[in-house]
């Protein structure tokens, strides 16, 4: 990766004037250093290096870096005339923290910043792409077929996750401003480097809101049309009170929305970064074990919904985020949630956790019938950090990964640690319409040929390792467009998305 990191940079380092007597300071110990190390080394500054510098507060004080003992910014600046900032990903904020220092202490430093330099070639480059290049129908785009495909019971039941955020609460109002929904992170999306696909605009049900029933009307002919099996509704419970609960509510009680679907309880606090996070919380996941059978009796109107998805007679209930709690905590939730199901209704529950935020146990470890998979959580292992040899947005904070060779090796086949489990396929994945300037995360080289060549094998393993009930694999998502991650047609690739999950089902039979 440095070697990779290296090649780009050499170039923007070297057209840079630094006087061969000026006294040099990297910021930085981590990859980022090690690239301008041995950029500085490679073009004759290697002497003019005497300091390495980090933060006030940061623990590698003390230590060395190729001899250098890393010391505090703030003892060295008299003793320099350039500081370059060598950090990969959090430049810009460092950045802006050394000028603000250098300035305030009347220093006379040069700053450099490699990682945020872009040239005017570049910047041309980008210009061009907005003007020319955004939303134009790509090769791969599909228009809508008139041929569907009907499931048959052989077929592996196809289930995608469904995000309900599309309509107007009081809650959202609050904290992000009067008629707020996710639309809003979607619309703002600005393209952070040349060829970055932003933003994701929908087509044909548009930028829809749940209030109206029309929109479910559609969505359930689309997915039906290309062979969905049905949704998992996100579902947020916060010890009684619910979020974002209308759409679900309204198809319960519309037994004409002929279509299957199950309940994903999205367990996590409820931020406003959007991360599920401590920080900026506005509801809080404080789950006690009194809440336990209350959950499970709000429930229970969907789990005896004919529509509801079961696995042989039992119904299916995931849960997003197991670790949030202890093993102990969740195994007494489950327990008693198993015990609640049984009596009030006389049906046994299905519980499948999510593999996401680390989370890699065993499934019965925790009270739990299997784990499913949930791209990206637990791929970027495989998918690692790249840079972009161009234009890059100064302000964007997050990675840029690159997925080719994940779909290449097919590590999306990576091994389990859970006995039971089920796969689940993303079409893609870039959040940063709402993270672009706090922590994104874009994964370039994954598109709807990337995607039915996943579901196709993911579903062929399915077939080797479950049952007749138990052959499901699991999409991210139907529609979370915010994280670029949706089935729902867009400008860019039209229908294909879906039409890969079609000409998938119709490979698995094939291959049967």
């Amino acid at each position: 990766m440095i070697d990779t990191y290296t090649k780009i940079y050499e170039k923007k380092l070297s057209d840079l004037t630094i006087e061969k007597n000026a006294k040099i300071a990297l910021y930085g110990t981590g990859d980022g250093a090690e690239v301008i190390y041995q950029i500085m080394c490679k073009n004759g500054y290697e002497e003019q290096i005497i300091e390495v510098v980090d933060a006030d507060d940061s623990p590698n004080i003390g230590n060395l870096f190729h001899g250098h003992e890393i010391n505090s910014i703030t003892n060295v600046c008299d003793k320099i005339d350039v500081i370059i900032i060598c950090a990969l990903i959090y430049h810009r904020l460092i950045e802006s923290r050394v000028r603000d220092y250098i300035e305030k202490n009347h220093k006379d430093v040069f700053v450099i910043n490699p990682f945020g330099h872009n040239t005017v070639k570049q910047i041309e480059e980008y210009v061009h792409y907005l003007e020319n290049g955004i939303n134009t129908k790509d090769d791969l785009y599909k228009a809508y077929t008139q041929s569907s495909i009907e499931l048959n019971s052989n077929d592996t039941r196809i289930i995608a996750w469904y995000l309900p955020q599309y309509h107007k609460t009081k809650t959202n109002d609050k904290y992000h401003g009067k008629g707020f929904t996710d639309w809003v992170n979607t619309s703002k999306a600005l393209p952070m480097f040349v060829n970055h696909y932003q933003p994701h605009i929908p087509y044909d049900v548009g930028y829809y809101d749940l209030n109206d029933p029309d929109v479910f009307v559609r969505q359930i002919e689309l997915a039906k049309h290309y062979g969905v099996y049905g949704f998992s509704f996100y579902y947020y419970w916060f010890s009684g009170k619910r979020e974002l609960e209308k759409p679900l509510e309204y198809f319960l009680a519309h037994k004409e929305l002929d279509f299957k679907y199950c309940i994903t309880w999205a367990n996590e606090n409820w931020s406003t970064l959007w991360d599920g996070g401590k920080k900026e919380v506005i509801l809080e996941q404080n789950l006690k074990e009194e809440d336990d059978v209350k959950f499970i009796s709000d429930l229970i109107p969907y789990l005896e919904d004919e529509r509801y998805i079961t696995v042989g007679d039992k119904p299916l209930l995931i849960l997003y985020r197991p670790n949030l709690w202890t093993k102990e905590r969740v195994n007494i939730l489950f327990g008693n949630i198993r015990k609640e199901c049984k009596k009030i209704i006389n049906k046994e529950l299905y519980i499948v956790v999510c593999n996401t935020f680390g989370f890699e146990e065993e499934a019965s470890d925790w009270g739990a019938d299997a784990v499913a998979e949930f791209p990206p959580h637990n791929f970027p292992r495989f998918i690692k950090n790249t840079r972009i040899d161009g234009y890059l947005n100064p302000n964007f904070v997050g990675y840029i990964r690159d997925a080719s060779d994940f779909i290449k090796e097919k590590e999306y086949l990576q091994k389990i640690r859970s006995k039971d489990y089920f796969r689940a396929a993303v079409p893609s994945w870039d959040n940063s319409s709402r993270k672009a300037y706090g922590g994104a995360n874009i994964f370039i080289g994954f598109n709807p040929q990337t995607f039915q060549q996943w579901l196709v094998d993911i579903m062929l393993e399915s077939k080797k390792i479950h049952n007749k009930d138990e052959d499901i694999v699991f999409v991210n998502a139907w529609n979370e467009w915010a994280e670029g991650a949706h089935l729902e047609p867009d400008m860019k690739y039209g229908y294909a998305n879906l039409e890969a999950v079609k000409k998938a089902i119709e490979i698995v039979r094939d291959r049967k």
